[in-house]
């Protein structure tokens, strides 16, 4: 991994339950609900809410603090129905400018995505989201969006450890 995992008690939560496509965005569900979203520079995950009214398939999680520690409810939306805008610099226009909905949980290395969830089975897919970046003599550093993927992941089940890393 880019980074090792800081054994803080905030960087794995728990899957609590497993939503699937009938779920669609809620206005009343902001940036804040979520911990997937886009990374922008610095390399850092901003957390981006699901549309209202559009699919919105996700992860709710759990905390080891019960319902007063920091990601008790945050939900980790799919990046197969959540894509957001993505990279930076001139890089950015690849791919339109988009990537899967997701968090940098072990460094800048790749970005981590849902990519797929069975309600029925209470199951959720993980997968690898890699970019492109340069620097340019006499410019700042420009990366493409996490686009070139999925390579697949740890797959989860409700109840098991999620990793959610700093989201850097």
């Amino acid at each position: 991994m880019s980074q090792p995992i800081s054994s803080d008690i905030g960087v794995v939560g728990i899957a609590s339950v497993v939503l699937g496509t009938a779920e669609k965005g809620d206005a009343k569900a902001g940036n804040n609900y979520f911990v997937s979203g886009r990374v922008v520079r610095g390399d850092r995950t901003v957390p981006v809410a699901c549309p209202p009214g559009k699919e919105c398939s996700y992860l709710e999680m759990g905390d080891f603090a019960g319902s007063q520690g920091g990601l008790y409810g945050k939900r980790w939306a799919s990046g197969s129905s959540q894509i957001v805008k993505g990279g930076y610099g001139f890089l950015a226009a690849v791919n339109g400018g988009k990537e899967p909905t997701g968090r940098l949980v072990y460094g800048r290395g790749f970005k981590v995505a849902l990519t797929g969830v069975n309600e029925s089975k209470g199951t959720a897919d993980f997968g690898l989201f890699f970019r492109i970046c340069a620097r340019p003599p006499f410019q700042q550093k420009t990366c493409t969006p996490y686009f070139i993927g999925p390579v697949p992941w740890l797959p989860v089940s409700e109840n098991d450890l999620v990793i959610v890393g700093t989201g850097r």
